[in-house]
């Protein structure tokens, strides 16, 4: 199983669902380029370059086709891992994941305008401390906050800025009936980065796709809501394993 974090995010977001899935599976938890121990990178890239970076990854550690499981910028580099090569990939699951980021009603036009214009003019402390407050609001998530503010004090502005954009320019809408695995796609209920519209499209155009959402949840759902989406994750992938990886979503989204 590969686990792919997060924008801005490193391997430690997974710090609480390891314990569970290592108990069932050998986990693997790579920092995406620019990211975490990664190397930076000395020039812009593409997303392609990123799905290489996991495709080389699993060529070296013996990988035919895990279990990918992707959170936000992961979900995106999962998800075109799995459209690229579709018979790499035994299953997928997509949190809180979008397949481009278009902006589709109102909302999501503020908070494209807000990623675009706004977020790469900004200092990474204003950025860290302007996401923490909207992903963890609540008094009793204290832990959740330092804990992303410890993310993020990892990033170096100028390889955030690399990955933002790539993630920005990347869309693969159009291309999503060539995931041929079985797809969880799981979306915290409170999540007003990726909304419901963008979940939608995903069920949609993956031909063998589950939809679930992940109750009182926001965008960081690794760390505000760990044990539903430990249960979610094995439960899906232990059905797939039990099945042979054949199995027929497209009636349950």
């Amino acid at each position: 199983m590969v686990l792919l974090h997060a924008l801005g995010a490193s391997k430690t977001q997974w710090l609480y669902l390891l314990p569970v899935l290592s108990q069932h599976y050998r986990v693997w938890c790579p920092d995406l380029r620019d990211h975490g121990d990664s190397d930076l990178a000395t020039e812009p890239y593409h997303m392609a370059a990123m799905v290489n970076d996991v495709l080389r990854l699993m060529d070296r550690c013996g990988l035919v086709d895990p279990h990918l499981v992707g959170h936000d910028l992961g979900g995106l580099v999962a998800l075109s891992l799995a459209i690229a090569v579709p018979d790499r990939v035994r299953s997928l699951t997509l949190i809180n994941t979008a397949a481009h980021a278009r902006p589709l009603d109102l909302r999501s036009l503020g908070l494209s305008m807000f990623y675009r214009l706004v977020m790469p003019n900004l200092s990474l402390d204003r950025v860290r401390d302007h996401l923490t407050r909207r992903l963890f609001p609540e008094p009793d998530q204290q832990d959740q906050r330092l804990r992303l503010h410890e993310e993020w004090e990892r990033n170096e502005p100028e390889g955030f800025k690399r990955a933002l954009r790539a993630m920005l320019e990347h869309d693969v809408q159009s291309q999503l009936g060539r995931v041929t695995c079985p797809t969880l796609i799981l979306r915290g209920a409170l999540d007003d980065i990726v909304t419901a519209p963008y979940a939608r499209q995903l069920v949609k155009g993956i031909p063998n796709a589950r939809y679930q959402e992940i109750a009182g949840s926001r965008h960081f759902t690794p760390l505000d809501a760990p044990d539903d989406l430990n249960a979610a994750v094995m439960a899906f992938v232990e059905e797939v394993d039990a099945r042979g990886g054949v199995m027929n979503l497209s009636s349950t989204g």
